[in-house]
């Protein structure tokens, strides 16, 4: 929440913006709040949140993606949770669509 108008604006400075690698579940939730705001999507459980998810929307009538990941953190990686292949792959398929474009 402290961080949500630095999201907005950094959204708003970057109108090619078509895809948005989301690290964790908070992450992923400020996405969607702010896209429901600006009513860019139509209900925010329309996209649950799962590590590998990639979700489409329009961004001004411009398609753009989400690409979903567990975070990073510790608890994440040392658990095994979260596995450098699979974040490997989220990057992957991210850049995927970035050169769709």
């Amino acid at each position: 929440a402290a961080c949500e108008i630095f999201l907005d604006q950094t959204i708003d400075a970057m109108p090619n913006l078509r895809v948005i690698v989301c690290l964790g579940r908070i992450a992923h939730d400020a996405v969607l709040k702010l896209y429901k705001n600006r009513s860019w999507i139509e209900r925010r459980s329309n996209y649950p949140f799962a590590h590998g998810a990639v979700q489409f929307s329009e961004r001004n009538r411009i398609p753009f993606v989400i690409v979903c990941s567990y975070h990073p953190s510790q608890q994440n990686t040392f658990t095994g949770r979260l596995t450098p292949p699979m974040i490997r792959q989220v990057f992957v398929d991210a850049r995927r669509f970035v050169d769709a474009e």
